[in-house]
Formats: structure tokens, C-alpha cells, sequence
């Protein structure tokens, strides 16, 4: 007897889909379902993410106009960002879980003694200002920035990389000598990749966030002007995530 699964990704970053990557595996391995299939009603970002993610993923079987399947949640037994989205679904797991990525990027040799820094982000990664980003580019000279943001290019010390897709963005950290970046969808995709990044974040950020295979970095302090600025970043993102699911 077929047993399906439709689940449905609530936010639509790369690093949201990620979270959800390792489900359909698990739901199979586990007995749940012996099909799996993603919603069309998903949300997404970019458009190259539902490639990227889950058009080599083994253990998808598609997408779907259905509707999600009423699931039971569960409590989770360690407090990461996969364990909890995986309770959720009513799969509980011991141990981290983290993003599974079936198409990985090649070698390159011309990469390989390189160093990157994305400090690209648009959810919650605590308080960051752009004077911290300034900082870690003015610490860090020997990085070569990937995709920069128009304020921080005056400060920039090497020639930087702007990526045409998600697959080169990837084969960057994925041969990187060293990759450093924010504490989001690129420490997320490094983690996917088995590549060990150094991901920075800023007070307030909760830790369930931070995947344990990353070398994770508070950078800017804690002092009460820190907090401030959380409260008002964390409050913004709430705001913003809301408005997205109202124009969903």
C-alpha cells in the first residue's frame, strides 16, 4: 500500500529548504511514507533553490499541488534548528541532524587556496550592523568577498566574486581553502557540503541556529546598546516574515 507525505517549506531561503532536506530520507527510512513529495505551495526565494535542493535528492519523489499532510509533532530531544523542524513531522532524533545536499560540486584546483567572506543575510543573525561587517573586512584583508553589498565595496581590499547561480556558489565554499560568512543560509550550505565554515553572528541570535560542524563566532559584544539593537533587528524579521506570509 502507497503511504504519501506532502510537507510544505514555511520560508523560502536556501538555508530554510536545507533545514527540511534530510525529511524525506527519513521520513522513508522510518516507515512513515514510501512516497514523499514537496508542495507547490512552498516558499521560495530564488527560483534555483527547488533545483538546487531537491531535484537530485533521491528520496523526493516531486512536487505536488496537494495538500500537506496533517502530521503529529513531537518533542525534540536536542534544541537544533533540523531536530526541531523534523519534531515537527513527528520524527524525533538524538542527535544533530544537519542539511543533505545530493549534488555536489566538483573539484577545483584554482579555488582550492582561496579564502571567502559572504556576509550576505536577510533573516535574524543578532545584533549585526554594518559597521561590524566593515570590521571583519578590514580584520580579515586576505578574504575575498563573495557577492558584496554596494556600501561595504569601498573598504574592499581584493578583487571580489559575484556568483551567476547557487551551483557556483557552492563550488567556492566547496573548495574553498577557508570559507567565512554570517551565521545563515551560506553557513548553512557549508554544513550541507561537509566544509567546515567559520560563521559569525551577533547578540541575540539563538544557538539553535548554529550547526555544530561550524566554527561559530559572536563578534560585537553584549553590551546594553547590543541589546537594543537585537531587540530591534529580532522585531524587524519578525515583521518582515509575517508580511511574506500575507502576500503568500
Amino acid at each position: 500500500m502507497t503511504k504519501s507525505y506532502i510537507f510544505e517549506v514555511e520560508y523560502g531561503g536556501l538555508g530554510d529548504h536545507l533545514f527540511y532536506s534530510p525529511l524525506p530520507r527519513l521520513l522513508k527510512e522510518l516507515g512513515i511514507a514510501n512516497k514523499v513529495y514537496l508542495s507547490k505551495k512552498s516558499k521560495v526565494r530564488n527560483h534555483q533553490t527547488i533545483d538546487f535542493v531537491w531535484k537530485t535528492n533521491p528520496f523526493l519523489d516531486g512536487l505536488t499541488e496537494e495538500l500537506p499532510t496533517e502530521f503529529q509533532r513531537k518533542k525534540p530531544t536536542l534544541n537544533k534548528v533540523i531536530n526541531l523542524e523534523l519534531a515537527k513531522h513527528g520524527i524525533v532524533i538524538d542527535s544533530e541532524v544537519y542539511p543533505e545536499l545530493y549534488s555536489t560540486p566538483t573539484r577545483d584546483q584554482q579555488i582550492s587556496e582561496q579564502k571567502f567572506l559572504d556576509l550576505n543575510y536577510i533573516s535574524f543573525v543578532g545584533a549585526i550592523t554594518p559597521l561590524d561587517e566593515i570590521a571583519l573586512l578590514i580584520n580579515k584583508p586576505d578574504l575575498t568577498v563573495i557577492n558584496p553589498k554596494g556600501y561595504l565595496q569601498p573598504f574592499l581590499r581584493n578583487r571580489p566574486i559575484f556568483t551567476k547561480s547557487l551551483h557556483q556558489y557552492a563550488q567556492y565554499i566547496f573548495n574553498a581553502r577557508e570559507f567565512h560568512c554570517l551565521t545563515s543560509g551560506g553557513a548553512t550550505l557549508s554544513a550541507a557540503l561537509k566544509k567546515t565554515a567559520t560563521a559569525y553572528y551577533g547578540f541575540g541570535q539563538n544557538s539553535i541556529h548554529h550547526h555544530s560542524s561550524n566554527t561559530n563566532i559572536q563578534i560585537g559584544g553584549d553590551n546594553y546598546i547590543r541589546k537594543e539593537i537585537a531587540k530591534f533587528l529580532q522585531k524587524r524579521n519578525i515583521l518582515r516574515e509575517r508580511t511574506k506570509k500575507t502576500e503568500g
